[in-house]
C-alpha cells in the first residue's frame, strides 16, 4: 500500500536524513507510534501537525494493518512499515515556533481567570473532572513551583522532585499528570527563552521510570519545544496576550482525548498565571486555582 505524506515534522526529517530502523511501539485506528533509538515518531491519519508527526490524508486502519513490535525503516524518501510505504521526500516540513525567542506579555489577570473558569466548565463533561487538580500532588506542585514563581523565584521549576508526584499519575493513554507537566514545561521553556532564563531539563531516563513509554517521550519532546500546532498556538497566545486566540485554541484542545487537551491547557494556563503575577504583582494564580477547585 503506497501513501503520500501531506506534511512531516522537522524531527522526522532529521531522522530520515540519517536513515534509521526501528519498531512499531503502539497502534490505534488513526495513528501508529514508531520508535527508533531514542526518538518517537507518529503516523497520523489527520492534519494536526507536530515536529514528530507524519501526516496522511486517509490511509489504512493502523490497528488492523500494523502490529506492535513490527519493524520499520525510514530514509530521506520513504517510510516502510509492513505492507505500507509512505512517501515523504517532497512533503512540506512543520517546524516548531517555540524554539524562537519572543517577547513575553501574558494574558491579563481577568482573562486568565476567565479561562480557568472555562476549563472548569469544559471538565464538567467528564465524571472524574478535576480529580487531579484537587489531588495532593497538584497542590504540592503549586506550592513548590507555581507560588514561588509569582514572586519571581523560578528555581523550583528545575527540580525533578517537584514533578514526580504528577508524572505517571491519573488515567489515560498519556496520564493526566503527564499532560499537566507537559503543558507547563513547554510553556515555561518558551518563557525562559524569551527572558534569558535557564531551561527546564527533566532527564528522559527518569521520565521513563515513572510513566508509560510513549508519554515519557512526549514529555521529553514538550520540554524541548516540540509540541503539536494547537498546543504551540495556545502557548504563544497565552504569553503573547492574545485572548481571542487563546480561547479559540482552548476550544481546539478541549476535544483531545478524554481530558488530555484540558490537562495540558491547565499546565499552560498555570504558567501564564504565575508569570503574570510576577510581572504585575497580581493574584491571577490564586484566583485561577480557586476557579478550578470550585
Amino acid at each position: 500500500m503506497n501513501l503520500k505524506a501531506t506534511s512531516v515534522g522537522e524531527l522526522v526529517k532529521v531522522l530520515a536524513s540519517k536513515g534509521a530502523n526501528g519498531r512499531v511501539k503502539r497502534t490505534f485506528r488513526n495513528s501508529a507510534y514508531l520508535e527508533a533509538g531514542r526518538g518517537l515518531l507518529l503516523l497520523l491519519r489527520a492534519g494536526l501537525k507536530s515536529p514528530m508527526t507524519v501526516n496522511l490524508n486517509g490511509g489504512p486502519d493502523f490497528s488492523s494493518t500494523v502490529s506492535p513490535n513490527q519493524s520499520f525503516a525510514i530514509d530521506s524518501g520513504r517510510i516502510d512499515v509492513g505492507s505500507i510505504v509512505v512517501q515523504i521526500k517532497d512533503a512540506p516540513v512543520f517546524r516548531s515556533a517555540l524554539l524562537k525567542r519572543g517577547a513575553v506579555a501574558p494574558l491579563s489577570e481577568m482573562a486568565i481567570v476567565k479561562n480557568a473558569t472555562a476549563i472548569k466548565l469544559l471538565y464538567s463533561a467528564s465524571t472524574p473532572a478535576l480529580e487531579l487538580v484537587n489531588a495532593r500532588a497538584f497542590t504540592e506542585f503549586a506550592k513548590s513551583v507555581l507560588e514561588p514563581m509569582t514572586a519571581g523565584d523560578v528555581n523550583g521549576a528545575y527540580l525533578l522532585r517537584n514533578y514526580v508526584g504528577l508524572i505517571g499519575s491519573g488515567t489515560g493513554f498519556t496520564p493526566a499528570g503527564d499532560d499537566v507537566v507537559g503543558g507547563f514545561v513547554s510553556a515555561f521553556n518558551y518563557y525562559a527563552r524569551g527572558t534569558g532564563k535557564r531551561l527546564v531539563e527533566l532527564p528522559l531516563p527518569e521520565l521513563r521510570k515513572r510513566t508509560v513509554h510513549e508519554s515519557a517521550h512526549l514529555l521529553n519532546y514538550a520540554q524541548h519545544g516540540y509540541v503539536d500546532e494547537a498546543m504551540e498556538r495556545l502557548i504563544l497566545a497565552g504569553l503573547g496576550n492574545r485572548q481571542q486566540e487563546f480561547r479559540a485554541r482552548l476550544s481546539d484542545m478541549a476535544s483531545r482525548g478524554h481530558t488530555s487537551g484540558l490537562d495540558m491547557s491547565v499546565g499552560v494556563l498555570m504558567l501564564v498565571a504565575a508569570v503574570s503575577d510576577s510581572l504585575r504583582e497580581g493574584n491571577a494564580l490564586k484566583k485561577s486555582l480557586a476557579a478550578l477547585a470550585k
